[in-house]
């Protein structure tokens, strides 16, 4: 196991141009993965049973430990670098852990058994997560060699603040579809929560935007100094990806209960493909920026893809009225507002 460990770190060591202690931080860091993988696993339950509280509050929970953790340790004094990989791997598993004790008992075959069709539905959802999560972090691997970790360190705080801002709207939007679009035969009470949910999305982005955009240069020099300063301009490269990340996810959300996979897979490939086409030639020609022109148009890539796939099916769909969503307004008006207002006053009353 030692000498595979060391090989592995060796050829990590040669692909990136690491030190030896950053190829031991990135290992130390895999250890996480079952972790994450099993926190997945708990959202993936709790998304299907209706529980979008319990199925956002599992990503909340290790953000939340993460950063007490880091703030802890910041306050002690602790080496940096150490500490948030060490504590990074802490958090994913106190909640792994947790998630498993609460559903320890529980655990069954399945009955009735899986049939086909249920594989194949769970292996396209697999493909769909799974291209969010390469196209979430495939920039890293492609431009450390390109750009150089320091200048790799600037363009992450960017994408960093980027997806906490992408996190904060999905997260509004998401609690709009508390069951699945699929038990809704005809569509026209889930694709109108569909309809506002992405004008919830664009509300809530568009105001972290101009929160960004006035205060981000103050917020990157009060958290992490003046060395970083510069990443306030990758920031405003990537709000567009901010947007379109997060309802290209509430869109596909809904396309997934509808069963139609398929479509949501092909945005993501092509998306990824894009940015490793783009990463490299903007990458090389302008560095860091570079690195986030090439992963705000991805995401817009796969936006305008997952666009199409929602107007095609909509289009087969009885409520169709020729617009990507019921109604074709994105920006939230009063009566929005006040269907926000029945739909958590029901909400209080069914879980009082």
């Amino acid at each position: 196991m030692v000498g595979v460990v060391g090989r592995v770190r060796v050829h990590v060591g040669l692909g990136f141009g690491l030190g030896q202690a950053t190829q031991w931080a990135v290992l130390a860091a895999a250890l996480a993965l079952p972790a994450q993988v099993t926190v997945e696993l708990g959202r993936g339950v709790a998304l299907g049973r209706g529980r979008a509280v319990a199925y956002n509050l599992c990503s909340a929970a290790v953000i939340a430990v993460l950063l007490g953790l880091n703030l802890l340790a910041a306050g002690r004094g602790l080496p940096g670098p150490s500490w948030v990989v060490i504590n990074l791997v802490i958090a994913n598993w106190v909640i792994a852990l947790v998630l498993v004790c609460m559903s320890w008992g529980r655990f069954q075959p399945a009955a009735p058994r899986l049939v086909h069709s249920s594989l194949r539905y769970g292996a396209r959802s697999a493909a769909v997560a799974l291209g969010d999560a390469a196209l979430l972090r495939v920039d890293y691997l492609v431009a450390a060699p390109i750009i150089g970790l320091a200048a790799l360190g600037v363009y992450a705080i960017a994408d960093q603040i980027s997806h906490l801002m992408a996190w904060v709207g999905l997260l509004a939007g998401k609690m709009m579809l508390p069951e699945a679009a699929g038990d809704d035969q005809d569509a026209t009470r889930s694709s109108n929560k569909l309809a506002l949910a992405c004008r919830l999305i664009v509300a809530v982005t568009l105001a972290g935007a101009v929160v960004a955009i006035i205060a981000g240069p103050w917020l990157i020099h009060a958290l992490f100094g003046v060395a970083f300063a510069d990443a306030y301009l990758a920031l405003l490269i990537l709000l567009p990806a901010t947007l379109s990340k997060s309802l290209h996810a509430i869109i596909a959300t809904w396309l997934q209960g509808r069963g139609d996979q398929r479509p949501i897979v092909r945005a993501s490939a092509a998306a990824i493909a894009v940015e490793l086409l783009a990463m490299v030639i903007f990458a090389l020609s302008f560095g860091w920026l570079g690195v986030a022109l090439a992963k705000a148009g991805a995401y817009m890539v796969q936006l305008g893809l997952s666009l199409a796939a929602l107007r095609r099916h909509r289009s087969q769909l009885p409520d169709d009225d020729g617009h990507v969503i019921p109604g074709g307004r994105w920006l939230l008006d009063r009566s929005d507002v006040s269907t926000l207002r029945r739909w958590l006053a029901a909400r209080r009353r069914a879980n009082p």
